[in-house]
């Protein structure tokens, strides 16, 4: 069944859990062409192309989203942003899709903020980027502080365990990269011991480079 959507993505998955990147993108990109409203689909090629560091073609998928109405507009103006800034072009741009992003976000978006702070390290506006990053950290530590409660005392073997613990590695793995993020600032404050302590966190969550 060439032209299954499912099985395509579900190919693409088991790839990318193999660390075969390019085989995913290939297999996600033939779903898009069978599917163009996937939004799962067109989520996972932007990941991809962060991870294979093809941040300017995740721009452009975004821009093409945002033209056509397809998906979310704040996250697809989220995603632009820190493609831009992880490709370090187009900075000034990012800062004024992110603004619209947390503009039209209806709460505080510990994501979008982390967008914003990575954004301003980016631009050299250190202080407003450690400002965001400190109320990105202090979210999900809430969130996380959140979950744990209503896992207490809760049988961790069945469905609810391996939803409880997707919800634990997802917001590990934003901890481990607003961590890093904020390293970087106190880094280029000159702030080594902030740094180091904030490099160590990153890792001790997860975080890698790659």
């Amino acid at each position: 069944s060439p032209k299954n959507v499912d099985l395509l993505m579900t190919r693409a998955e088991l790839k990318y859990l193999n660390k075969d990147y390019e085989g995913s993108l290939a297999d996600t990109k033939q779903a898009i062409i069978l599917s163009p409203q996937d939004l799962h689909a067109h989520r996972m090629q932007r990941q991809l192309f962060h991870l294979l560091a093809r941040h300017r073609e995740a721009a452009t998928a975004a821009t093409e989203l945002l033209a056509h109405g397809i998906e979310d507009e704040a996250e697809l103006l989220n995603s632009r942003a820190y493609s831009r800034a992880l490709g370090d072009f187009e900075l000034e741009d990012a800062e004024r899709d992110i603004e619209k992003a947390l503009k039209l976000a209806k709460n505080d978006n510990a994501a979008y903020l982390d967008t914003r702070g990575y954004v301003r390290l980016k631009l050299g506006k250190l202080d407003g980027a450690l400002t965001d990053l400190e109320q990105a950290i202090k979210l999900i530590e809430q969130e996380q502080r959140e979950v744990e409660i209503v896992g207490l005392g809760r049988d961790l073997s069945g469905q609810f365990g391996r939803s409880y613990e997707k919800q634990m590695e997802t917001l590990r793995h934003h901890l481990a990269v607003m961590y890093h993020h904020r390293g970087e600032v106190y880094e280029k404050q000159q702030k080594r011991e902030l740094a180091d302590k904030d490099y160590a966190a990153a890792k001790r969550f997860g975080f890698n480079p790659a």
